[in-house]
């Protein structure tokens, strides 16, 4: 390493900062539009001898109607969008974060998909350039019942030593399991073959402890 890079380190607990933590102090983060995509993997039983495997379409869409608990076929609403939300220490460092169902008529989050467990990054102090890695937690929401989600792949931000923000990210690698109910069954499958991508930021958020 050549002195250029800033590591990013962070546990997160998107949860206690969501619906609010008094051992935390006001924190501001950024709301940023994602986009993704991937193939489902699930079992389909032929015959009672016989178990396949299937595969389907992951889409943005399809995770926003889940979380919200509506069949994944529907049109969603113009005002929901699939959103990644990073708070960062006074420091720029230390992220917490999560991926929501984020209303932009309201400005507020109207579901928690995913609560970040570990966000890790290592950016070049200079150019911003670099990459990000982040596991987290599928919720209960809607019609999740849980799994998880690993994204991992190149990132770029402005201020990345002080207060960074990202306007380039994109996860060339986004494995999972996601289950729940589809609203007419029971499902558990796998996302493979993902991708994620910053699509623009919608604003910023600020929670204060309770």
């Amino acid at each position: 390493m050549n002195g250029k890079l800033t590591t990013v380190v962070g546990v997160a607990a998107v949860v206690c900062l969501l619906i609010g933590n008094s051992a935390l102090a006001q924190s501001t983060g950024t709301v940023y539009q994602i986009s993704l995509k991937g193939s489902l993997v699930k079992p389909k039983e032929v015959n009672s001898n016989h178990t396949a495997v299937a595969t389907d379409t992951f889409t943005t869409g399809r995770l926003i109607n889940l979380a919200r608990g509506r069949s994944p076929e529907v049109t969603v609403p113009d005002n929901e969008k699939l959103a990644l939300v990073l708070f960062f220490d006074s420091e720029g460092s230390n992220p917490t974060g999560g991926i929501t169902v984020y209303d932009t008529a309201g400005q507020s989050n109207l579901a928690l998909v995913v609560e970040m467990q570990s966000l890790y990054g290592i950016l070049d102090s200079v150019t911003g350039k670099g990459r990000m890695n982040m596991v987290g937690e599928l919720q209960a929401t809607g019609l999740l019942s849980g799994g998880w989600l690993a994204i991992s792949g190149t990132a770029k931000a402005t201020n990345p030593t002080t207060a960074p923000h990202f306007t380039m990210m994109t996860g060339s690698t986004v494995e999972g399991e996601i289950a729940g109910n589809d609203g007419s069954k029971d499902f558990d499958v796998m996302i493979t073959n993902g991708k994620l991508k910053l699509v623009g930021t919608l604003g910023t958020i600020t929670i204060t402890p309770e």
